[in-house]
């Protein structure tokens, strides 16, 4: 049953009736006023005003969220968004882990990674390691050997696509390669 404004339906019994002079032309007058009448109802043909009425709060909410927090953690009325309640703490989790991450970050640190990458680290410095392995595969650096030398990519995480490269340099060992996917990984971290 569809709802029509009485006005509409003053319309067409106005055209129906009273201009019955017109003949066919009338019936095609109708035909267009329901259609139209249809169309911007509360939820139209295909619910064309429902539809844009949610894109436009989602496109709100996303522009408050980007504003209101810098680094991922959901907003109260993004964790009503997310079916998944693991998501959501997994996410407030991270960014506290990020933030207790960033205040390990100090001069010191780069330089005992810088001496040795692959040596036994200090604690500071194997936490973030440890949380840098974890990262997803999408973006993960990684290193590409080359004829001449090292460079550092980033895995596309899925198969059968090719990373892509990150920077021109091209490390000379596998060392300093290890070293600047790590400055690339710190300067990721503080950023976020």
């Amino acid at each position: 049953m569809i709802e029509v404004p009485s006005g509409t339906l003053i319309i067409v019994v106005f055209f129906d009736k009273v201009m019955i002079t017109l003949g066919p032309p009338r019936l095609i007058i109708i035909g267009l006023i329901m259609l139209a009448t249809v169309i911007y109802l509360r939820n139209g043909i295909f619910g064309i005003k429902q539809q844009f009425r949610s894109w436009r709060n989602k496109k709100k909410s996303e522009r408050r969220s980007t504003r209101a927090e810098k680094g991922g953690e959901l907003l109260p009325e993004e964790a009503t968004e997310i079916n998944n309640a693991d998501e959501a703490y997994r996410r407030r989790y991270d960014k506290m882990q990020r933030d207790f991450l960033k205040t390990l970050v100090t001069p010191d640190i780069i330089d005992e990674h810088r001496r040795g990458p692959q040596l036994q680290h200090s604690e500071a410095l194997e936490r973030l390691l440890i949380y840098f392995r974890s990262q997803p595969q999408p973006d993960k650096y990684a290193i590409s050997a080359m004829d001449d030398g090292f460079r550092i990519v980033a895995l596309s995480g899925f198969r059968g696509v090719a990373p892509r490269v990150v920077e021109d340099k091209i490390y000379k060992t596998t060392k300093d390669a290890y070293h600047g996917v790590f400055l690339r990984r710190v300067h990721d971290l503080l950023e976020s």
